[in-house]
């Protein structure tokens, strides 16, 4: 009995469901609420994740970042969004936002598998048993090698996608 590969055109098949970027209209509406309620900032980079779009903002100079917290629940409410994260891990001296889609996306197992060109499995991971756990976040794909980690617990409320 031998073994032959089984056809990862079948998963191939299903529509890709995360769209990489962030709305134009999410964009536009966050700067003028920015704007209008008197927050220094900068929109420095976006992206687009399966359930949430994290943007990357950089205060300008002499702006404290108590004036963008306080100014959180109103731009909030101006985007439609039951709340926004203010995430302040200061990474090249950068904040980021998070604000829940209006529609969350599917992960199927295409998104994870394949790269978007020509539905080619990634070849950049070098795992011994590559295991792929899903999407970020941010929309990056997540392969983790389970020779290196034999005991997983994977948390996460019930619905979010675990």
């Amino acid at each position: 009995m031998t073994y032959s590969q089984r056809q990862l055109a079948l998963v191939a098949e299903i529509q890709r469901g995360v769209s990489p970027d962030v709305s134009a209209t999410t964009l536009s509406t966050l700067t003028a609420a920015f704007q209008e309620f008197n927050v220094k900032v900068d929109v420095v980079r976006s992206w687009a994740g399966p359930q949430v779009e994290t943007i990357a903002l950089r205060t300008r100079a002499g702006e404290r970042l108590k004036t963008l917290r306080v100014a959180l629940p109103d731009i909030a409410l101006r985007l439609g969004a039951p709340g926004i994260r203010l995430n302040t891990r200061f990474v090249n001296h950068l904040v980021t936002i998070e604000i829940p889609r209006k529609t969350p996306s599917n992960v199927s197992l295409s998104d994870v598998l394949f790269t978007d060109a020509e539905n080619e499995i990634p070849t950049q991971y070098s795992a011994v048993l590559p295991w792929t756990v899903g999407v970020g976040a941010t929309g990056e794909r997540i392969i983790a090698d389970l020779a290196q980690a034999p005991h997983v617990l994977i948390s996460g409320a019930t619905g979010s996608g675990k």
